[in-house]
């Protein structure tokens, strides 16, 4: 009998590879034995968006991972189709991630060609400047971005690109 945290340790692996696991539930006297294929399980970086509160729109972003921008901007188009006149961004917690992507999420806020970000280094040569690039979903819509003292790196560009915007 194993528990579930034993289970999730015998269960990681190397995608593609195999595992065979033996179940027995509960008043079975005999086991039933599964082959499993281990497959690589990328988690969302949007866990929640939902309209809450009459016509506020919520979403939870949790890390800035690859296809976090599209996330939000996929859920910002459904919330405001199914009537958000506001939206809240929680990235409370949120430990960052791609810089790319805090840029694109940003983007979904502000105007084309809009500088958000820059870097300067030692050398001048590794300077860089970061501008959104595309058209944004909705750069009228009321904004709050939720932050904390566990917020950090691209959440701390995401919210103080939008404050210094004036957008949130």
């Amino acid at each position: 009998l194993k528990s579930y945290e034993q289970m999730g340790k015998l269960l990681k692996g190397l995608p593609n590879t195999v595992v065979k696991i033996k179940i027995r539930r509960p008043g079975e006297n005999d086991a039933r034995e599964f082959t499993v294929t281990r497959q690589e399980i990328k988690p969302k970086n949007v866990t929640y968006s939902a309209v809450i509160s009459g016509n506020t729109g919520y979403i939870h972003l949790k890390e800035f991972q690859e296809k976090a921008a599209n996330e939000v901007r996929e859920a910002v188009m459904d919330l405001k189709q199914k009537g958000a006149t506001s939206i809240v961004l929680d990235l409370r917690g949120n430990p960052g991630g791609l810089l790319t992507e805090a840029v694109g999420i940003v983007n979904i806020f502000v105007p084309k060609n809009q500088l958000v970000v820059e870097m300067r280094g030692r050398v001048k040569d590794w300077d860089k400047q970061f501008y959104t690039s595309a058209d944004p979903v909705d750069t009228q819509i009321p904004l709050a971005v939720l932050v904390n003292a566990w917020s950090a790196s691209a959440s701390e560009i995401v919210s103080g690109a939008l404050q210094d915007l004036d957008r949130a």
